[in-house]
This record gives C-alpha cells, sequence and structure tokens, in this order.
C-alpha cells in the first residue's frame, strides 16, 4: 500500500466537518460483487466488535471529537486536526506491500468503524477528547506486524502537518507547535490477547527525532521531527495468546492523558500549573504516571513517571526545593519544584495514612500517621529527620489504625494532631479521637524520641455514624459518608485551644456529598464535586462566603475522588479552573 496514496490529494486539507467529502475508492466489481461484498465486511465488522466487547474494550460509546477525520475505506488515515489550517496528523497501521488486498468500504458497528487491512481489522471508537483504535492482530507475522527477538512490533505511518517538534515521554508521544505547546497526543497503554491478559505496550519512534526532556515543553525549544513522515512503533510480548488487540489511544492535550481518581495533586511553580501523580484509572489500575497542567494554555502534558505505581498518594513540598510523593509505596520519591526526574529520598514503613505537622518553637516537621496495611493493628508515627530519613517516633498509648482516617493539625502543628473519622479493621466507623500532642519547648531530637497520644473529644454528636471520604482544608472538615455509606452535609471546624481540639459545627454544606474536591481562593474555599445522596457523581461546585454556601453552577461532568487546585499563583493568569480533575472512576 502506498503511503503517497493515502494521503495524496484533497484528505489532508479536508474539513472534520466534512467526512463524507474526503476521498476514497469504491469497491471495484459489478453491483452483485459490490452487494457480497458489503455483506461480508458486516459480517467481520459485527465479530471484530463482538470480540472487541467479550475481552471489556470498546465499551465507552463515546461521540468522536469533530476535530477528528475518521477514513472512509481501508486506504485512508485517521486524521487529528487542530483546525484553521494548523497542526494535523494522519495514522494509519503500516501494512507491507505485498500483503494488502482489495480496498474494503468502512463499515459501522455500534457506534465503532471498522476496516480490513489484509488480515488485520482496524476499529476505531470515541473518547471524550480523541479517538482509540484497536488492531486486531492474528499471529506475530501479519500484514500489520513482525516478531522481532521476543517481541512483536505493529507500525503506524504518521503523516505530520504543521508539527514543529515531537516529545516522548512517559510513553507518551506528544505533537507540538511552535511555542512547544502540545497539541495532540498518542498513547498506547496496552494490549490484550485472546485469554484477556493484558500485555503492556512499549511505545517508540522511527525515521523521525523527539525531545526526550522530563522537563516541561512549554516556553522552551522544540525538537524538530526532521521528516513529515514518521513511523510510530509499538511491541508487546512475543508469549502473547493470539489473536492480540492493541490498543493505541489518540487524544488532544486539553484534558489528561491518563483518566484517573484517588491521585495526588499539587501546586507547580515551574511552569505555573498543576501536577498531578499516581492515582488509579478508569479500569481501577495503580498509576505511576505524572502529568501537568499549563496555565497559560491551559492543556496537559506527560512528565517522568514516578518509580512505582501508587495509589492515595502523598505529597507535601519544603518551602520551594523540592516537592516529596509518599504513601502506596515503601520508596519516598522526590523532585525538584522547577523540574527534573524524580529520585528516592527515603524509605517508610507506613504506606497507607495522612500526613500531619508536629512543631517546635521554631519551626514544623513532617508526621506519616499510618500503617503498612489496614490489617495492622495500632497506628504508627513517622517523622522525616532534618536528613531526610524517615524515622519511626516511640509513641506512648497509640491508638488501633483505622483506614481513611483524618490528620488535622493547627498552627503547623504547634499544637500537635487531631486523629479522627477512618474505618476499624472491624468495619466499625469509630467516633472517637485522638490527639498526637505537641511540645514546642522541645526540641526537634526530643519529640521524636517520644510521642503522646491522648484521648480526644468524641465526635458523635456531629457523626453519629462515624465518617470517612471527608474534604479537609485547614481546621474544616466538609461532607463526608457514614458507616451506612450515606453522604453527609456536616461541616466541623476543630479549633486548638492549647493541645486541646475542640470541634465545632459549622452552617451545613447545600447538599449531602462525600469524596468532593475542595480549594482555596482569595474570594472564599471552593467545592466541587463528590457523591450525591443517590450515590451519583455531583457537577455541583459551591463558594463558601463566611457562614453562607452560593452555588458557582455546575462543572461539565459529574466526579468524586478527584482533586481542586488554585491556579492563581506564581503570576499566572487570574483564573480559577477545576484542575487536575477526573470524571466518575
Amino acid at each position: 500500500m502506498a503511503w503517497g496514496r493515502l494521503l495524496g490529494g484533497a484528505l489532508l486539507v479536508c474539513a472534520p466537518w466534512a467526512l463524507i467529502n474526503c476521498g476514497g475508492e469504491k469497491t471495484r466489481g459489478g453491483d452483485n460483487e459490490s452487494s457480497t461484498s458489503q455483506l461480508e465486511v458486516k459480517s467481520l465488522a459485527k465479530s471484530a466488535v463482538q470480540e472487541l466487547r467479550a475481552l471489556g474494550l470498546a465499551t465507552r460509546g463515546t461521540p468522536l471529537s469533530q476535530r477528528l477525520t475518521l477514513p472512509t475505506h481501508s486506504a485512508e488515515p485517521l486524521l487529528l486536526d487542530t483546525g484553521n489550517g494548523g497542526l494535523s496528523v494522519a495514522a494509519h497501521p503500516l501494512i507491507r506491500e505485498e500483503q494488502t488486498s482489495e480496498i474494503d468500504v468502512a463499515e459501522q458497528q455500534r457506534g465503532l468503524t471498522h476496516l480490513k487491512l489484509g488480515d488485520v481489522s482496524w476499529v476505531i471508537g470515541g473518547l471524550a477528547q480523541g479517538a482509540e483504535d484497536y488492531l486486531r492482530v492474528p499471529a506475530p507475522e501479519s500484514s500489520a506486524s513482525s516478531l522481532e527477538a521476543s517481541q512483536v512490533v505493529v507500525r503506524y505511518r504518521l503523516q505530520l502537518k504543521g508539527v514543529a517538534g515531537l516529545r516522548l515521554v512517559g510513553g507518551v508521544l506528544e505533537f507540538l507547535d511552535a511555542e512547544g505547546t502540545p497539541r495532540w497526543r498518542v498513547r498506547a497503554p496496552l494490549a490484550v490477547d485472546s485469554a484477556k491478559a493484558k500485555w503492556p505496550l512499549t511505545l517508540g519512534l522511527e525515521n523521525c527525532h523527539a525531545d526526550t526532556s522530563a522537563e516541561p515543553p512549554w516556553r522552551r525549544p522544540v525538537t524538530p521531527p526532521g521528516s513529515d513522515s514518521c513511523v510510530l512503533k509499538l511491541s508487546f510480548d512475543a508469549r502473547a495468546e493470539f489473536p492480540v488487540w492493541v490498543d493505541p489511544e489518540w487524544t488532544t492535550t486539553e484534558s489528561m492523558a491518563v483518566p484517573r481518581a484517588r491521585f495526588a495533586a499539587f501546586g507547580a511553580e515551574s511552569p505555573a500549573g498543576v501536577m498531578v501523580a499516581g492515582g488509579v484509572d478508569d479500569q481501577g489500575t495503580p498509576l505511576a504516571s505524572t502529568e501537568t497542567f499549563d496555565a497559560w494554555t491551559h492543556t496537559w502534558s506527560v512528565l517522568e513517571p514516578l518509580r512505582g505505581a501508587r495509589v492515595d498518594p502523598i505529597v507535601f513540598g519544603d518551602f520551594g526545593a523540592f516537592v516529596y510523593v509518599l504513601g502506596g509505596a515503601s520508596v519516598v520519591e522526590r523532585r525538584a519544584w522547577d523540574g527534573g526526574s524524580w529520585e528516592a529520598a527515603g524509605l517508610t514503613q507506613n504506606l497507607v495514612g495522612c500526613l500531619g505537622y508536629v512543631g517546635t518553637a521554631f519551626t514544623s516537621f513532617q508526621v506519616f500517621v499510618g500503617a503498612t496495611s489496614e490489617a495492622d493493628a495500632s497506628v504508627r508515627v513517622e517523622y522525616q529527620a532534618e536528613d531526610g530519613i524517615w524515622v519511626e517516633a516511640q509513641a506512648v498509648n497509640p491508638p488501633a489504625f483505622r483506614a481513611e482516617a483524618l490528620c488535622g493539625y493547627h498552627d503547623l502543628g504547634r499544637k500537635g494532631v487531631f486523629w479522627f473519622g477512618g474505618r476499624l479493621g472491624s468495619g466499625e466507623f469509630p467516633t472517637t479521637s485522638w490527639v498526637l500532642k505537641a511540645d514546642p519547648s522541645l526540641t526537634f531530637d526530643e519529640q521524636l524520641a517520644r510521642v503522646e497520644w491522648t484521648p480526644g473529644p468524641d465526635l458523635s454528636e456531629l457523626y453519629p455514624r462515624g465518617v470517612i471520604g471527608a474534604a479537609q482544608w485547614g481546621t474544616q472538615t466538609f461532607g463526608g459518608e457514614d458507616q451506612d455509606g450515606q453522604p453527609l452535609d456536616t461541616v466541623m471546624s476543630a479549633s486548638a485551644v492549647s493541645s486541646e481540639f475542640l470541634p465545632q459545627a459549622l452552617p451545613g454544606l447545600p447538599q449531602a456529598l462525600s469524596r468532593a474536591s475542595v480549594a482555596n481562593s482569595e474570594h472564599g474555599l471552593i467545592l466541587a464535586g463528590g457523591r450525591d445522596a443517590s450515590g451519583a457523581a455531583s457537577k455541583a461546585v459551591y463558594r463558601q462566603m463566611g457562614d453562607v454556601w452560593y452555588s458557582l453552577g455546575d462543572l461539565k461532568e459529574g466526579r468524586y475522588s478527584a482533586r481542586l487546585e488554585e491556579l492563581q499563583r506564581f503570576d499566572t493568569p487570574n483564573v480559577w479552573s477545576p484542575a487536575g480533575m477526573t470524571p466518575d472512576c
């Protein structure tokens, strides 16, 4: 199959709304032959879609973006276009010339476009910000694959127009404009074989150059591809049971590359915006990937992944030098605020828990209150020592560990840590609380040598059935859900007098919500999303002004277990945006 024929003529200048006008060849033969061929295509399309669905793939049914042009027959590529004559990418599986067959017309089955490419089936479905294509590879050696050592390799031809640079980081290939802004991307999360086993895909590039730096791409020189025709290389283990479906995704950069929940999000100084790390994807798979959002262009870019996957990670900074990620794995990792790669920064015994602060007269230091697993009997306290090493503190009277408990603190921990809520190993939701007392008169080493747990106030009046999944900002806690799984509208403030924490009920939320997102702004706290009383993902956004909650309208999509981050920082545009948030997972 000659690529010049695939991309010649008017195909590259077809507008996204002009799909039916984008060239193409009709099926050869007379009327009877054409009719028979169409029946065969429909049968092939139906069987391919049925096989995909049986493997749990192509189940989203999302409409295609208007910036995509679908192929109308097997000789045409999938066209990604930014519009207005700007950047575009045309992609087509690379088929060996001697194994091509007659040109088949695309057939629609259950919202999916099916094409036959020799002995390979090509199926294209929709994503919220692009398209997901599925290539059925019948054997290690096929019209679209080759066996190279222990790997099966599939290749796509990429025809570039207006692409100033390429960037290949974290298994994602980004297509950049002249300002270094990524406009489209492709990632290949996995291959699924006939036994439903998932095999990781390695993504590579041939015949073109790409930037491989972990530095964010915005406003720095791009790496020109060196050619307007590249080859995207996707490799997986030859031990997979064939047929195998290879699953690339082609998306714009207006959303994160990887849908995720239960992740860490934090403000990033360079570039000004937001960084997200870890979590779980929409299939529940733990993630190591990290991404960053640029407040000036409102686009996302992929960063170097963490050293390992983490679910419910915890993030904190040390006054502008490094950002740290812990929890979900024993290795603590850090990365410079202004860029660079992730590096190991010590070990912790705790893998689950919450982060608090305990202060001295002059400074505060981090406390990781948690356990190795939810099955542990007692809570463990770990401190980050001045040399960065995490050390277990000798604790007096440690309480039983609780999953999803909350760490409240006041005055940067100089009053101690207020530990409440959560779920015991028995499944009970206790209403009691505990205080990890601080003594600002002690030195760091003296506090580390002996920490003392004392019973705190009972919260049964505020949380008669306990609480997990509450949003927290400073000394305030918003919503959550009780032992029966019912969302709450409770708002609690825990002020500190001496080393005592005094809980107080504040005016409740406009509706009961659990696992909502909260962030601060110069005009008051913002609360967004969450699970409502029906169990659905909420779209609501509210602002707290004094004792009153005001509606700020709705999100485009309901979501929970997400994050809300402020973009009014570091001289960025004066805008508020829900960044780093995922739809209901």
